[in-house]
């Protein structure tokens, strides 16, 4: 029976490579499934496709968002028991490490999708009163995501999950070692309804990877890179990136601490220090490689350590390949020919296969041993032993890296001190160094990279600003007693209920630049605009007088909505002369409100005749617009207020005149 092959998925299509190569269980050795081999063609395809769904993904709505990844958690949650055999047969582990896996990256998914409906940006207030802005928070585009094996549902979910919520389209380079891993996780957000294009998946073998992924960054549809990985291989990314002046988000490998204080609950730390150090065969960026113990308490440590060693781990663990366990033998021979001693554990030992090695802790390590500084990214760990919090710190941050560590203690101050000391993206205070929870930012710093992934740093990481400006217009400016702002809006709080013609020409009427009527009457003729929430400061202009306003008739309201908007642009907001609040509907009361045309005193051409307000009542309905009555009075308009009026399109910050009214008015 052949072997199955895993295909790449590139717009929605699975594609088959023309070449493959094997993907090996490392606990057997022998070939489980092939995968294809990615070129330089396949991977500007996967772009492509990406690129197109680009805008049509940028524009879904974050309720669609949320949908498709709720949905992709539930499913992932069904598919549990397939999609954990393929991690136990691609890296080795157990199946307890698959289902950690799989519950940490349903986690994710879920707390992402809860988070889409508070992406948004915000309405500065410019130096110059007269003008508006607002700044925008975008999607990027389309975003390369690079994969590792290691812990590959949690890593392949969140390096596609949080561009594709914050609406940017994905290329997923996913690793040789797990590609069947990194095939499912597209195949449940493609089951979920992620439309074509938006994720895309390929992979290749290790001779063809530094062209592929120079091919990718390169393209100029990439917009921003993720990838989680080696040290090593991270500056490669960072500078091939940097050559094209692409940003990246880069969480790389580790040499974490754990600092065990002479208060501490031994019993608790060797429990944490063991499972930090070993789980998934210590090949976690976050595991634990030197413990820092206090003198005081080194020797009952190490014995409570060795024991909790022996009994977690009674049998060899299982390396991705031999090249990792060759490396550790390596770094604890080194060790042991400088002076260190093994706690537990045994090198030279007689495994089952070539790709297992059991724990070993060595001790006495110094600064001159190899190990004190490479990350092993395996099964040894070494202790150090300290008199004083500074040494302490000296060693815990005498390394390259800075992206997890642990302290243990009983004393919460001490804790916090060497927290606030230890140059980490993470410390644990009573825990071990290994921890991921969709809740908590996560990434590094020094040499294990920047940027952050999962909460909402996560997705912040996948938005950019953009900043609109609405300067004031000049002509106005020339012709008005004075300025006022450029965005349509109208005082809100008495929920429409006032009587009289002069109490609703205060509510209704107001000022606003011509340029923004139309986007102003449409927003303001939303029934969401009825809640309001007003802050006054008040400011003394120019008096201006108003002659004269008329009341326009009234309007068929057989007619739709849209045809009602549309009357009320052409009658009053689109009329020669006329500039307008636009219209606006109170549900409650059933009265729409538009435009009156008014006089101001003082001005000589057509932009004096300003539109403040109307008012129809629907108690008598006739076709069309007819006059009803002409009114002359005169007001006068002395005070500007400063208010806010919010809808669920966000807060405006702007300027009103208002006709100063009686409290009959209001009634």
């Amino acid at each position: 029976m052949p072997l199955y092959t895993v295909p790449f998925v590139i717009n929605g299509e699975e594609r088959f490579a023309k070449d493959t190569y094997e993907v090996k269980s490392p606990v057997t050795g022998e070939a489980i499934h092939l995968c294809g081999v990615a070129t330089e063609s396949e991977a500007n395809a996967a772009v492509e496709a990406a690129a197109a769904a680009a805008t049509t993904w940028r524009d879904s709505t974050t309720s669609t968002r949320r949908d498709v990844l709720l949905k992709a958690a539930e499913i992932m949650e069904r598919r549990r028991p397939e999609l954990a055999q393929y991690l136990v047969d691609e890296i080795g582990q157990s199946s307890v490490w698959a289902g950690f896996n799989l519950n940490v990256a349903i986690d994710l998914i879920k707390d992402a999708a809860g988070r889409v409906g508070t992406l948004g940006g915000f309405v500065p207030r410019p130096a110059d009163p007269s003008t508006g802005a607002m700044v925008w928070r975008e999607p990027y585009g389309v975003v390369l995501a690079i994969a590792p094996w290691n812990a590959p549902y949690i890593l392949g979910t969140r390096s596609v999950l949080y561009p594709i919520a914050a609406g940017c389209t994905v290329v997923l380079k996913g690793t040789e070692l797990a590609p069947r891993v990194m095939h499912a996780i597209t195949s449940v957000f493609h089951e979920a309804g992620l439309p074509k294009g938006v994720l895309n998946f390929i992979s290749t073998n290790p001779a063809n990877a530094p062209v592929v992924t120079g091919a990718l960054i390169a393209n100029p549809h990439v917009k921003k890179i993720n990838f989680t990985g080696s040290t090593a291989v991270g500056r490669i990314i960072g500078k091939m990136a940097g050559q094209y002046l692409k940003p990246v988000v880069l969480e790389l490998g580790g040499k974490a601490p754990a600092i065990v204080w002479e208060d501490a609950n031994l019993d608790l730390a060797a429990e944490c220090c063991s499972r930090g150090a070993f789980l998934n065969s210590g090949q976690i960026c976050m595991s634990t490689e030197r413990i820092i113990v206090h003198r005081k308490v080194s020797e009952a440590f190490q014995g409570k350590l060795r024991d909790a060693v022996t009994k977690m781990w009674p049998e060899a663990l299982v390396h991705i390949n031999p090249q990792g366990v060759e490396k550790n033998k390596k770094l604890v021979q080194d060790a042991t020919n400088k002076g260190a001693s093994i706690l537990t554990g045994d090198i030279n030992a007689q495994e089952s296969s070539n790709t297992r090695l059991r724990p070993i802790v060595i001790t006495h390590v110094t600064p001159e041993m190899d190990i004190y500084r490479q990350e092993s990214f395996g099964t040894t760990v070494s202790l150090l032993e300290v008199d004083n919090e500074e040494e302490a710190l000296r060693i815990a941050n005498d390394t390259e890296y800075g992206l997890s560590s642990a302290v243990f203690t009983e004393d919460l101050r001490i804790g916090l001190r060497f927290a606030k000391n230890i140059e980490t993206g993470a410390v644990h205070i009573n825990d071990m160094s290994v921890h991921d929870e969709a809740a908590l930012a996560h990434g590094g710093v020094k040499a294990s990279g920047y940027g952050r992934f999962n909460a909402s740093a996560g997705l912040d990481e996948y938005l950019r600003t953009k900043t609109a400006m609405n300067p004031r217009s000049s002509r106005r400016a020339a012709t008005h007693p004075f300025q006022f702002p450029a965005a349509s809006a109208l005082l809100a709080g008495y929920h429409y209920k006032v009587k009289t013609i002069a109490g609703r020409l205060a509510i209704a009427g107001i000022l606003s630049e011509r340029t923004h009527n139309a986007r102003g009457a449409k927003l303001l003729a939303r029934d969401d605009c009825n809640a309001r929430h007003l802050l006054f400061r008040q400011v003394y202009t120019t008096p201006i007088t108003i002659t004269q306003y008329t009341v326009k008739g009234h309007y068929n309201a057989k007619l739709g909505y849209d045809d009602l908007y549309n009357q009320f642009h052409q009658i009053f907001i689109a009329s020669p002369g006329g500039v307008g609040s636009g219209c606006r509907y109170a549900a409650n009361s059933g009265t729409w409100h538009g435009a009156f045309k008014a006089t101001v005193s003082g001005a000589t051409d057509a932009d004096s005749t300003t539109e403040l307000g109307n008012y129809c009542d629907h108690t008598r309905i006739k076709s069309g617009w007819e006059p009803e009555q002409v009114v002359n009075r005169t007001a006068t308009i002395s005070q500007v207020y400063r208010y806010y009026w919010t809808t669920q399109r966000g807060v405006h910050d702007v300027k009103a005149g208002l006709v100063p009214v009686s409290q009959q008015d209001l009634d």
